[in-house]
């Protein structure tokens, strides 16, 4: 019998099914006959590795681990693990493993791009051209346009992605401070959060969901960003309240917000903010580019081959 593997993305790529197939590797591939927790529940018993569901419907808790009794990995197939329960999983002696650095390169560069459309105001030109007009001075007092050499900027997590962050703004003449918890980021100044919050003009959040960072930039928190601040959320839903954040976008006390993820997803957005120029709303794509989701297989594959060969786990979350 053949390594067992339970793939629960409900769409998988071409790429990905042959990722969990290893060449040279007796696998044995099982999807769920529908994407339901009593069909995850039903098929947990009978695999050794789990690759998890990247659109996030069905969890991996307690009730889960204690189901998988032969399990020996759960390999996620993108970096966020907040629908992973890491304790319940270490108990039963199971690692947890996600994607490492596979997405960071293209989250950090999409927050640059993000920075400078709001900035440069590249929505608003675009408009005007396409409207018949030709405000080259005009730009100055309707859009307000600035450089991003010389700006404050704030990051606010100091994982893979907030280190290339911090590293890249600073290499471009910002002022870049951070914050984070726990980790540090060497040659980078770190910041206590509301200090970083109400001093920054570039605020980029970046850091994962957990039971600690809900409602982590409430808003009271988003009251003090400075005005003519932009703020872009490239983290998890519920981490900012991005309501507050579009009130002072359409009450132009700031000067824009990216968003890329949300607390529901798809979310429901009203009219108003949906025809706001000064927003820039993004369906949660800001890691996906081909290079990275390249490497987000690779780095499945890879652990695939590493169980079937007993070499080391990659990307362990929870020893």
């Amino acid at each position: 019998m053949g390594l067992r593997v339970l793939l629960l993305p409900p769409n998988p790529s071409p790429a990905l099914l042959d990722a969990v197939e290893p060449d040279g590797v007796d696998v044995e591939v099982t999807r769920l006959p529908e994407h339901t927790s009593d069909a995850l529940r039903a098929a947990l018993p009978h695999c050794d590795v789990i690759v998890g569901d990247w659109s996030g419907q069905l969890r991996l808790d307690e009730t889960e681990a204690a189901l998988a009794e032969r399990a020996v990995l759960v390999q996620q197939p993108t970096a966020g693990v907040e629908t992973i329960d890491l304790d319940a999983w270490a108990r039963r002696g199971v690692p947890v493993a996600n994607i490492g650095p596979a997405n960071s390169w293209s989250v950090t560069e999409w927050c640059l791009g993000a920075t400078m459309n709001l900035l440069r105001s590249y929505r608003w030109a675009d408009a005007q051209v396409r409207g018949g007009r030709w405000p080259q001075l005009g730009i100055l007092d309707e859009a307000r346009p600035r450089e991003l050499r010389g700006s404050r900027v704030g990051v606010v997590g100091a994982g893979q992605i907030g280190t290339r962050l911090c590293a890249m703004y600073a290499n471009l003449g910002c002022a870049v401070s951070y914050w984070s918890p726990r980790s540090r980021i060497d040659g980078a100044s770190w910041m206590p959060l509301p200090n970083l919050l109400s001093d920054s003009e570039i605020v980029i959040v970046a850091i994962a969901r957990t039971p600690d960072t809900l409602g982590l930039i409430g808003q009271d928190a988003v009251d003090s960003l400075p005005e003519d601040s932009i703020l872009i959320d490239v983290s998890r839903g519920g981490i900012v309240d991005q309501n507050a954040v579009l009130k002072r976008v359409r009450a132009r006390t700031m000067t824009g917000a990216a968003l890329d993820v949300f607390g529901t997803e798809p979310p429901q957005l009203a009219p108003a903010v949906l025809g706001e120029e000064n927003v820039l709303l993004s369906p949660h794509v800001a890691g996906v580019t081909r290079n990275s989701v390249a490497a987000q297989i690779g780095a499945v594959r890879d652990n695939i081959l590493a169980v079937a060969t007993g070499e080391p786990l990659l990307h362990v979350l929870n020893r």
